[in-house]
């Protein structure tokens, strides 16, 4: 009787295990790959996500018809509408600055009585349009930077998509490398810097060192008041009271 009773719970103990042995087929882990391959598609997704958030979500076309400098355009629009650009995600010299007009001049060699497109999602409190703007397909923002006639302008990069942000990068540093335009100039001075008083070497500057003069190229003339220049007049026993005019704006 024992022995029919051990029998039987053997065969029942056996039949539970068959029963269960299909389990690990069914709920094992899914292969490493396979999740890569899920992370990489979860990524690539939000990306393009983040990039629609930061992208332009709108447009404008027109002939450009002024450029103003390095990163400043004006576009005429086909209801004859001018509307002027800031391009986005760069910043260019100013045009007293050292290279600010060679970098005019290479803006407007690419984009100058030519139908170009921007993409844009904002204006600033200037009243103008920020955008990327497309000629013949070509970011000109983008190329201004690779010529080194423009920063990557990194202080408002979280307006531009990733990959505009890598671009943007990645062209400052090959320019930076390659002694590219403005990046031959070992003084070279950003121009937020510029616009804060932080002056480095202007075109007179650069012209009058250009002409041998005596003065550094990095230090401005400064004039002298009415009164300084008749007490130096006097002789020079007085030149202890000469009081320089401000510097030039």
């Amino acid at each position: 009787m024992k022995a029919h009773v051990l029998a039987q719970s053997v065969r029942h103990l056996a039949l539970a295990i068959a029963a269960l042995a299909p389990l690990p087929a069914c709920t094992q882990s899914a292969p490493v790959s396979s999740i890569v391959r899920q992370t990489a598609s979860t990524e690539a997704a939000e990306s393009t996500n983040t990039a629609r958030r930061t992208s332009a979500t709108r447009t404008l076309q027109g002939q450009v018809v002024g450029v103003a400098d390095g990163d400043t355009i004006t576009i005429l629009g086909e209801d004859n509408r001018r509307t002027r650009i800031r391009l986005q995600g760069i910043d260019a010299p100013e045009s007293q600055q050292a290279f600010g007009q060679v970098s005019k001049r290479n803006l407007s060699d690419l984009v100058f009585n030519r139908q170009v497109v921007v993409e844009y999602d904002k204006t600033d409190r200037y009243g103008r349009t920020v955008g990327k703007v497309l000629a013949d397909g070509r970011d000109v923002n983008l190329e201004q930077v690779r010529a080194g006639l423009a920063w990557h302008y990194k202080h408002y990069q979280d307006e531009q998509s990733p990959q505009d942000r890598r671009l943007y990068a990645r062209a400052e540093t090959e320019a930076r490398t390659a002694k590219r335009g403005l990046w031959a100039d070992p003084d070279a001075r950003a121009p937020w810097d510029f616009r804060h008083g932080k002056r480095g070497p202007t075109e007179e500057d650069r012209t009058t060192a250009a002409r041998g003069l005596s003065m550094p190229a990095h230090t401005r003339p400064t004039r002298m008041t009415a009164k300084a220049r008749a007490t130096t007049a006097t002789g020079p026993s007085l030149l202890l009271f000469i009081v320089p005019a401000r510097p030039e704006s």
